[in-house]
């Protein structure tokens, strides 16, 4: 069994392998051999049973050595050729030298023996440290072969002295080579002495007084080692001398000594004689004399020392008057004639005196007595008696005046003309006043005035007028007394006139209270009109007899039957002249046919008592022309004589006039006077337009808007008028009508002015309606206290701007003052005049309006309706300018409330500034012209959270307001409407939100609110709700400035209220050139200028400017202990606390010094610090100095803080208090800058600011920056410098850029703050105090400063 399976296995295996050999016999059965067959270049398997290869490949891998061949990494064969040396590192077999080279070997790492040599270049010199010299050279040397390098000629330093040289024997100097240290020896020639020292010019010099000159010094030899001279005045009171510079004193001799500073005995001298010539000469004395006369003139010279003082005395004309060697002139024909002194060196004076026939002393001499006189001789309270006499050279004036009450600007006014109308050259007007002064003018038909009566060219004494009117006024017992003489020739009068027109005012004034401003006059040009004054109907005539009286008054004289008196008509006529007024005419005469002059007696003061028999009254029944006599005059007027035996009307006036509507009704009347008349009472009623009112028997019914002028005439003529308001409503004091109810009321609630709470809060609520024909005008006023000069001012302008009457064309603003208790104040209307002062109104002008004042329980309602044609509009406009005012008083009813309320704020001399009205139109108050007050402010979005959710409402209250005057807050906005169902009004301006909580979401993104005012949206606003607790603010802290390369900048925010939702706060920079920031608040400077850094949380965002300069200042002053340091980044300079030590105070050439001081006075800085700011010249007078500062033609900036308590305290005229200052003073100009300020009137009363100086080497005097600066208080001053660029800042304002020249060169000076370096200008100032002082190594730019400024930095 088993050899049988044996043999089978055997056959298995024997048919296996006769399978095989036929497998290789068909190239799919090939068996390779496991071992690689190769040649040199090729390995492969070889099949056991072919010549079939395999896995046929190029030897690779392995490495070649210098010795043997590479291995094949694959089958393990060498192959390829043998490979290159493997070298180690080169290895110096032979040291090179500086006259030899060496050798260095190698060898191979795989043999050994294998090595390879080279060549090293010879080595450098070995020359060492050390300088080997002779005389002339020095060089190095190599220690080996001794080769030289480096030569080069000695570079020697400067020389420096050993042995100093003197006047009789050389010096010792010797110098050192900088590279080698060989010194050289030399000898320093002895000194040359001056010789000789020549003055030039004369020997004498004579000067005046304050006189400048220089004298030049010629030294001798040229060569001479030290040729400075010290220069001294023998009598430095008389003549003072630096560096040669004269200044003469006082009069005097001083010899002035020239010395050579070297101290070998030269000088020269030269007497100055300092004389002080006449420089002007002043002639006083009476500039008039009568005939025979004299008057004792006087020279006054000036100076006062001069030295010859005599003059020598001449008249022009000797035959109107001589003058003698002493100036006693004597008067000697009536004329003018100029009397003249002259100086021995030529000065003269003149004055023109007028020879008169009597002198002008205010007496009333006897040839006054020759002509008549003028005489107003009423009862009123002033009365003048006035005479006129033609001269032979001009005209005479005496005018006795009574007056109860002479106030310091009662004066007579006379209006003179030459001829028998008004024209140019031939009118003139002349004041004197009871006080002494003058005025005169000129009449000019081509003035163009506001006035449109106002013609008169004002005399200000610079034309011949005044100057040649002499006059004189004298205070009497019963007033005063006037006397004139004006020569013909002041007037363009070539001959004495044979008539001439005049009209002699007098204005006089009440009580002494009245004397404090001017006030209304009581009879001033005797209550005629100014233009009256230009109408010669209305003057008086004069001719050779004096007084020409022209009757004007009575026309007609009535006596009745209540005249008779025992069979006798008696009754008294006055007679008026041309003036209307109180002037009468006394000696007068009567004459008719068939009258009798034993009728007549003269009972004084222009009355005349008749008494005619009763039985002449039929003669006189139709009347009787009477001719009035004024003796040498003639004839002089007439008037119609009546005699009736009934009492006439004489006249009436309408009562019961009231304003009413169409339809309505007014009962008028009528009263009579005399009231007991008994004939012509008949009265017949009239209207001027009977499509607004009709009269029948005085009832008046309104038939259409407007105002009507209704008129009774009595049987004889007399009549009366009254005018009678038709309106759309009554003009009764309830502003509650229909009317006023469609319109929008602008609503006043002065609840605060500027910072102050009101103690007296006045609400008005003010609507305007324009009507058919005028403006209805109603207030609701509440005022605490109603007293007796509470009053309601209301200004309207129709136009863009102001205007003031011109030709045909009206003015276009007015104004109305309403008082509570009328009785106590004066109702009044005005209009604009055009003027630029604090009141440019025409007071007191009729205006035509209709207005009732009704007291309240609260206050006072107001109710005005003013025509359109009052207002010079010609029909209904679309809007006004509307401005009105409440001025309240304090509880005693007589003193104004201080500060709350009144004007609003706005100054007087700004209420005519459109910017400061109202705008209504046909829906009331609509906005102001201002966008900065007035309008309504903007109202902020508002957000509100969860926290203000009460009893299921989202709740808060806003109030809308407007600014005026840019205060904020008393002007509430009410009567507005939102497109929001849940805001509603609560009054004055308050206004509620209530929002259901449930509606949230509907608002949780925001809902744009419109602001309407009736139809006309005037804002809007975004309410959102959250269910969150919102940010409502958020703080920035940081720096306001900051330096490149400076210290790290950290910023901090402070987020409102601490329990917000979300807090987090994402940083910003909005120029990041400029600097960036992190989201922790970290800053990273990147270059010059300025950002804004915002925090923004919750969606609130808050800013800060952050200014970012080049460098710091390199001078910063800063105090410690008492002193001053200099903190800025160059230390080197110094700065130091000083006094000024005088040297010289007489004249104009004041020099003086600075010394250290340890004496301070510190006070708060800027920021409150204790003792952080320096106050200068206090009582122990100390100043700050940076000493040596150089300028030079660089950029700078010079900035300081400085605090003024009080402008007034400033220095006045050439005293300009210094800012800084630096100064040499032998240079003009300065060669530095100065910055200084005085105030603005040398008049400390009169004084209303600051006024900003400064001086440059561009300009030799100080100008003159801005006359009127709010200095009080801390202000910054900046002075930058930027090429050719001077820059002046006042805080962050630049208020003036002036050149310099390129590249002027400033040099170094000492820069003083708070008092003058210049020795011209060494005035004391007024105490000024300094924080924050520093100079900049650059300019900065107007935003860098602006944002120091807002940093107080």
């Amino acid at each position: 069994m088993n050899k049988r399976m044996l043999a089978v296995a055997l056959l298995a295996i024997v048919a296996v392998l006769c399978m095989t050999m036929v497998a290789c016999n068909t190239a799919h059965e090939h068996v390779y051999e496991t071992n690689w067959s190769y040649n040199e270049t090729e390995h492969w398997h070889k099949c056991t049973g072919c010549d079939e290869v395999s896995d046929k490949a190029a030897h690779s891998g392995g490495k070649a050595t210098c010795t043997a061949k590479a291995i094949c990494e694959v089958c393990g064969q060498p192959y390829g050729e043998t490979g290159d040396h493997e070298w180690g590192e080169w290895q110096q077999t032979k040291a090179p030298t500086c006259t030899e080279k060496g050798t260095e070997t190698r060898v191979c790492k795989n043999n050994p023996e294998h090595t390879e040599t080279r060549d090293v270049e010879k080595a450098a010199h070995d020359v060492g440290t050390n300088w080997l010299h002779d005389e002339t050279n020095h060089w190095k040397e190599c220690t080996v072969c001794h080769t030289k390098s480096d030569i080069a000629a000695h570079d020697f330093g400067e020389w420096t002295e050993v042995t100093a040289p003197t006047y009789v024997a050389d010096g010792a100097k010797k110098r050192t080579c900088n590279t080698c240290g060989y010194s050289e020896n030399g000898t320093i020639d002895k000194l040359v002495a001056v010789s000789s020292i020549t003055i030039d010019g004369e020997q004498t010099l004579t000067l005046k007084v304050n006189e400048v000159a220089t004298l030049v010094a010629t030294v001798l030899p040229d060569n001479a080692t030290d040729k400075t001279i010290e220069w001294t005045s023998f009598d430095n009171d008389v003549v003072e001398v630096a560096r040669g510079r004269l200044l003469a004193h006082k009069a005097g001799d001083a010899v002035i000594t020239a010395t050579a500073k070297d101290g070998q005995g030269a000088k020269a001298t030269v007497t100055v004689k300092v004389i002080v010539e006449a420089e002007s000469v002043e002639v006083s004395g009476e500039k008039h004399v009568a005939i025979n006369g004299t008057v004792t003139f006087a020279a006054t010279v000036a100076p006062e020392n001069a030295t010859d003082k005599t003059v020598t005395w001449t008249t022009d004309n000797d035959k109107i008057a001589t003058v003698d060697k002493n100036g006693v002139l004597t008067g000697v024909a009536e004329g003018k004639v100029v009397v003249a002194a002259t100086t021995a060196n030529g000065k003269t004076a003149t004055a023109t005196v007028y020879v008169t026939k009597v002198a002008i002393d205010g007496t009333q001499d006897e040839v006054y007595n020759t002509v008549d006189a003028f005489a107003t001789n009423g009862e009123d309270i002033v009365t003048v008696k006035d005479v006129v006499l033609f001269g032979d050279k001009g005209l005479y004036m005496f005018a006795d005046i009574t007056d109860k009450f002479v106030g310091k600007n009662s004066h007579m006014e006379c209006v003179l003309t030459f001829g028998d109308t008004v024209a140019d050259g031939k009118t003139f007007q002349v004041r004197l006043y009871a006080n002494g002064s003058i005025r005169a003018f000129k009449y000019d038909s081509t003035i163009v005035n506001s006035n449109v009566n106002w013609k008169w060219g004002e005399d200000k004494g610079k034309s011949d007028l005044i100057k040649n009117i002499i006059y004189t006024v004298k205070t009497t017992e019963t007033g005063y007394a006037v006397e004139m003489f004006a020569s013909y020739e002041a007037f363009g009068v070539t001959e004495k006139p044979e008539k001439m027109m005049i009209h002699p005012g007098v204005w006089a004034y009440t009580t002494a209270e009245l004397n404090q401003k001017n006030s209304k006059m009581t009879n001033g040009l005797y209550k005629i009109g100014e233009a009256d004054l230009l109408s010669t109907e209305k003057c008086l005539a004069f001719d050779q007899y004096g007084y020409a009286a022209k009757m004007t008054s009575p026309a007609e004289v009535v006596a009745n039957a209540g005249d008779l008196v025992s069979g006798v008509f008696k009754f008294a006529v006055t007679v008026k002249g041309t003036i209307n007024s109180q002037q009468t005419i006394e000696g007068l005469t009567f004459n008719c046919e068939g009258f009798d002059s034993s009728w007549v007696t003269e009972a004084g003061k222009g009355v005349y008592n008749f008494a005619i028999p009763q039985e002449k009254q039929a003669e006189f029944e139709s009347g009787k022309t009477i001719t009035v006599i004024n003796g040498r005059h003639g004839a002089c007027g007439t008037f119609i004589l009546t005699l009736s035996n009934a009492i006439p009307v004489q006249s009436i006036e309408i009562t019961g006039a009231a304003p009413t509507i169409v339809g309505g009704t007014v009962n008028l009347g009528v009263t009579y006077n005399p009231a007991n008349a008994d004939i012509y009472k008949d009265v017949t009623w009239t209207t001027d337009n009977e499509q607004i009112a009709t009269v029948e028997n005085g009832v008046v019914t309104g038939t259409g808007l407007g105002v009507a002028t209704i008129t009774a005439t009595t049987a004889n003529g007399k009549t009366a008028s009254a005018k009678i308001l038709v309106a759309e409503t009554l003009i009764d004091g309830n502003i509650d009508d229909e009317l006023y109810n469609n319109t929008i009321a602008l609503h006043n609630d002065t609840l605060k002015y500027k910072n102050a709470a009101a103690t007296n809060p006045i609400t008005n609520d003010t609507k305007v309606i324009f009507g058919e024909k005028g403006l209805f005008i109603t207030h609701k006023v509440v005022d605490g206290f109603v007293g007796e000069q509470t009053r309601l001012e209301t200004f309207i302008c129709t136009g863009d701007k102001p205007a003031a009457a011109s030709g045909s064309q009206a003015a276009n603003m007015y104004y109305f003052r309403f008082y509570v208790h009328p009785e106590k104040g004066k109702f009044f209307t005005n209009v604009y005049n055009g003027k630029s002062d604090n009141f440019p109104w025409n007071t007191d002008v009729p205006l035509e309006l209709f207005y009732v004042i009704t007291i309240t329980e609260k206050g006072y309602n107001v109710e005005v309706f003013i025509p359109y044609s009052t207002i010079a509009l010609t029909e209904k406009p679309q809007t006004i300018n509307f401005l009105s005012q409440q001025l309240f008083y304090a509880a005693d009813g007589t003193t104004f409330k201080n500060a709350v309320g009144n004007y609003y704020g706005i100054e007087q001399a700004k209420l005519i500034d459109i910017n400061n009205y109202w705008k209504f139109d046909s829906m009331g108050y609509h906005s102001s012209n201002n966008a900065s007050f007035g309008t309504i402010n903007s109202i902020e979005d508002i957000v509100l959270g969860i926290d203000k959710v009460v009893d299921g409402m989202y709740a808060t209250e806003f109030t809308v307001n407007s600014t005026i005057q840019g205060y904020d807050s008393f002007s509430a906005v009410s009567g507005l409407k939102f497109d929001c169902e849940y805001i509603t009004e609560i009054g004055n301006g308050k206004y509620k939100i209530a929002v259901p909580q449930d509606k949230q979401a509907d608002f949780a993104t925001g809902v744009i609110v419109k602001v309407m005012r009736g139809t006309e949206e005037v804002g809007k606003f975004a309410l959102k709700l959250t269910n969150d607790i919102p940010v409502t603010s958020v703080k920035i802290s940081g720096p306001d400035a900051a330096f490149i390369g400076g210290e790290n900048v950290q910023f901090t925010a402070t987020v409102t209220p601490d329990n917000a939702t979300h807090p987090e706060v994402t940083w910003d920079s909005s120029d990041k050139e400029v600097a960036t920031i992190d989201q922790s608040g970290n800053v990273t400077i990147v270059g010059a200028g300025t950002t804004t850094i915002t925090a923004t949380a919750g969606g609130i965002i808050a800013e800060h400017t952050l200014v970012v300069l080049t460098r710091e200042a390199v001078v910063k002053v800063t105090y410690a202990n008492g002193t001053v340091v200099n903190s800025g980044t160059n230390s080197a300079i110094e700065v130091d606390t000083v006094i000024r030590e005088k040297l010289n105070e007489s004249g104009s050439a004041k020099t003086d010094t600075f010394t250290h001081t340890d004496t301070n006075t510190f006070v708060n800085g800027l920021n409150g610090d204790a003792n952080g700011a320096l106050k200068t010249n206090n009582e122990n007078g100390s100043y700050l100095l940076i000493k040596g500062y150089n300028l030079g033609t660089n950029d700078f900036t010079i900035s300081t803080w400085v605090y003024i308590d009080d402008y007034k305290k400033l220095s006045k005229d050439n005293g300009k208090s210094q800012i800084f200052g630096m100064s040499n003073p032998d240079n003009n100009p300065i060669k530095g800058i100065t910055l200084s300020i005085k105030r603005n009137n040398s008049d400390t009363a009169k004084a209303t600011a600051g006024q900003l100086l400064y001086k440059t080497p561009a300009v030799t005097g100080n100008q003159v920056i801005k006359t009127n600066l709010n200095c009080n208080g801390w202000h910054k001053y900046t002075v930058t410098r930027e090429g050719t660029s001077v820059k002046i800042y006042f805080d962050s304002t630049l208020l003036a850029t002036t050149p310099i020249a390129e590249n002027a060169d400033l040099g170094a000076n000492d820069i003083c703050f708070g008092a003058y370096i210049d020795w011209q200008y060494s005035y004391n100032n007024a105490s000024l105090v300094y924080d924050n002082v520093a100079i900049y190594d650059y300019a900065l730019t107007a935003n860098q400063i602006a944002a120091l400024t807002a940093g107080k930095m």
